[in-house]
């Protein structure tokens, strides 16, 4: 009774163990045969070009932008956003945009905002994106960045585009089709971060 008891064990594990050995066999052809690259969707993203930062066309300082917009700033950072130079004003726990020449608080970007930028953002092949929805909770596993979150789809593909609304930054990869694919081979490597985040 006890040796067919032992079998029966011994024939369980065998079957978890070979399933387990099957995934990595499974996930291993898989990433052999597309570039983690492509899995990934970075070969998705194009770098987005702001413009070029005159300082002619800054007429606030920092205390200053940061006066109008109700701020209290722990630093602060000139750059361009979409053609128009901005004070990036940083706090503890967050980070605004404010207009560098009207003071205007651009925090958190809005849907045509965001759109403008799903579309300097991805190469051309990839499709044209539709309108942006705003998600404010429960973000899909694929995502762990902040939120809220501008979320781009495409008019062609399966392919999402996250954006933060607070900053309007880039915060992941694109989700492309093939990351479906993925997260059922990847299964065996659990502990590593095949999302990674821009």
């Amino acid at each position: 009774m006890a040796h067919q008891k032992l079998r029966r064990v011994h024939n369980v594990l065998g079957v978890v163990f070979g399933v387990q050995v099957l995934f990595w066999m499974v996930s291993g052809l898989f990433f052999t045969l597309f570039p983690i690259e492509q899995v990934r969707g970075a070969n998705l993203r194009q770098d987005i070009s702001h413009g070029v930062l005159d300082l002619s066309d800054v007429t606030l300082t920092a205390n200053q932008a940061a006066e109008r917009a109700g701020i209290a700033p722990e630093r602060a950072e000139l750059a361009m956003f979409l053609g128009d130079p901005v004070w990036k004003l940083g706090t503890e726990k967050i980070t605004h945009l404010v207009d560098a020449q009207t003071g205007a608080l651009l925090s958190p970007i809005s849907a045509v905002r965001a759109h403008e930028i799903a579309a300097l953002g991805i190469k051309p092949n990839v499709g044209t994106p539709l309108t942006p929805y705003l998600l404010e909770a429960n973000p899909p596993r694929e995502y762990s960045g902040p939120l809220p979150v501008w979320v781009v789809t495409y008019d062609t593909t399966t392919t999402r585009l996250y954006i933060d609304a607070q900053t309007g930054e880039l915060t992941h990869r694109p989700h492309p089709p093939l990351a479906h694919i993925r997260c059922l081979v990847a299964v065996p490597h659990y502990g590593r971060d095949w999302q990674g985040q821009v």
